[in-house]
């Protein structure tokens, strides 16, 4: 019991309860404002945001059409997988398609200049929805808001990266990887029992393997707007975290 509770309502709470930027925005706005068209704009700009900044700390560079991932979530979560692949190249940069939950997401990234051109997704009832980008002072403006909430519900802020390999057991086959723990904090380790503290390190890792593209879901991308330096500069692909596993890939 101890170990879920250690795990989802401290280390990753905002990652497990974040399903739809819609839901979550709209939730935090309703007392504010009551008129609808408005929270809907406020709801899509924070979406927009949100995909537009993490793009640099979502994919690789070196990303190809044919590159693709699936993701199981931890079966303690729910049934959901995640597939992410690159679909098409263009002029202007690359279309990656992520698919979860009946909901498909398109985005045209220009990888070099880490760029969100164009973007828009269906709902699970296929329904197109294309918010409009932000202009950079909104953008910016838009993300510190968004970061101070992530950051007051505990979210490690902090990563370090181990000089030594592991060979992880997934769906996907054995795979050689390297891997990032949290730097957890005096609040933090106050919460867990000593007798808890090795086995919540080992489940709250991140490995990523070079043999997979960087093609990181939604699912976990929150807090890399806080952990930035990290995160961005691993141009791997995440093989396994404590919400998911890698099922499959291709890389070309």
């Amino acid at each position: 019991m101890f170990k879920k509770k250690a795990l989802i309502l401290f280390v990753f709470m905002i990652c497990f309860i974040f399903i739809s930027m819609d839901n979550l925005v709209a939730q935090d706005l309703d007392d504010e404002y009551e008129d609808e068209e408005l929270l809907k704009k406020e709801a899509d700009e924070e979406l927009a945001a949100f995909h537009q900044y993490s793009v640099k700390y979502r994919f690789g560079k070196d990303l190809k059409v044919g590159d693709k991932v699936v993701y199981k979530v931890s079966e303690d979560l729910s049934d959901t997988d995640y597939e992410l692949e690159v679909t098409e190249k263009t002029e202007q940069g690359l279309w990656i398609v992520e698919k979860f939950d009946g909901i498909a997401v398109h985005m045209l990234v220009d990888l070099e200049n880490e760029k969100l051109l164009e973007f828009y997704g269906f709902d699970e009832d296929g329904n197109r929805h294309e918010p409009e980008l932000l202009q950079d002072s909104k953008l910016n403006e838009t993300i510190l808001k968004m970061t101070g909430m992530i950051k007051f519900t505990g979210v490690p802020d902090i990563w370090n990266e181990s000089p030594v390999n592991e060979f992880i057991d997934s769906q996907a086959g054995r795979i050689n990887c390297h891997y990032i723990e949290p730097e957890l904090t005096e609040e933090q380790l106050k919460n867990i029992p000593s007798e808890e503290l090795e086995n919540v390190k080992q489940q709250i890792k991140s490995y990523y393997s070079p043999d997979v593209p960087k093609l990181i879901p939604f699912q976990i991308a929150l807090p890399l707007l806080i952990s930035a330096e990290t995160f961005q500069d691993i141009d791997e692909g995440l093989v396994k975290n404590i919400q998911l596993e890698l099922k499959s890939y291709e890389k070309k």
